[in-house]
């Protein structure tokens, strides 16, 4: 070993003992480890820290069911909140509609998602809620309806004396709940579903057979289309001018309870002359 190397272990040696022998030198040494000990903790601490929080891609949950989503969000180390639930009709319940974060954004660990899911159980709504039903036209209620996703449908037609295609009764799940009467406003109608309808027709009325023995036959087409009835087929004389010729007989015959429906048609037969017991 050359001189030079063992002069400065001797310094370092020196410098040792007067460390150990001087107070002020031995304070200032453990200060300075102390010092570097929490500097190395703490450098240590910030790079777990940023590992620990480092930004991962936001999964997208919309659609998911809410059942799956929580399971992957805590395998992510994410946690999910239902922060609101809406009716969608046709949708199932606990289907999420919509998530903040959104997809694809860069968030932390540990992060909230908040999420709206549908709901399990329709919406109700009031019969009384609804507009006014009865008297009124179909098709513009059905479209007021659906803006309440509520659904119509015809159940019946029915001759009515009024305007037809106007509501004349209402059905919910087998009942009548409104009618001329009046409505049922105590009952309860799930949204997304179907009230039935009774609309009025302007045809399909009985009407009384008339007797048109002894009209010619013009005469008893124009009074047969007043009370929506019709001319069926001719027999007996081939007569050209209907005002000469008179009817003789008809089928169905009249007698005053008998009816036909409205659009029925009565057979006729007809002859040059007036019969003669005619008034």
């Amino acid at each position: 070993m050359s001189k030079k190397s063992n002069s400065t272990v001797d310094k370092i040696r020196e410098f040792g003992r007067s460390l150990i022998k001087n107070r002020i030198l031995r304070h200032l040494f453990f200060i300075l480890l102390v010092i570097a000990i929490i500097v190395w903790i703490v450098l240590l601490w910030l790079g777990m820290y940023t590992n620990h929080g480092q930004k991962i891609t936001m999964p997208d949950y919309v659609s998911q069911h809410i059942d799956e989503a929580i399971k992957d969000a805590e395998n992510r180390s994410f946690q999910i909140i239902v922060n609101d639930s809406v009716h969608r009709v046709g949708m199932p319940g606990g289907l999420i509609l919509n998530q903040n974060p959104i997809a694809d954004s860069q968030v932390k660990e540990n992060r909230k998602v908040y999420v709206t899911t549908t709901k399990y159980s329709a919406d109700k709504i009031m019969l009384k809620s609804l507009p006014t039903l009865y008297g009124n036209n179909y098709d513009r209620k059905k479209k007021e309806l659906q803006y309440q996703d509520i659904f119509a449908k015809v159940k019946e037609q029915k001759y009515d004396s009024g305007e037809p295609n106007h509501i004349l009764e209402v059905w919910y799940k087998g009942k009548k709940i409104v009618d001329r009467v009046g409505k049922k406003n105590n009952v309860e109608i799930s949204k997304g579903d179907t009230l039935s309808f009774v609309i009025s027709k302007n045809s399909g009325a009985n009407v009384l057979i008339q007797d048109l023995i002894c009209m010619d036959l013009m005469t008893a087409r124009t009074y047969l289309e007043l009370n929506s009835l019709r001319i069926g087929s001719v027999g007996g004389a081939i007569i050209e001018n209907e005002k000469l010729a008179y009817i003789v007989d008809q089928s169905p015959r009249a007698d005053g309870i008998s009816t036909l429906t409205q659009g029925e048609y009565i057979n006729v037969t007809v002859a040059e002359k007036r019969p003669s017991n005619c008034n």
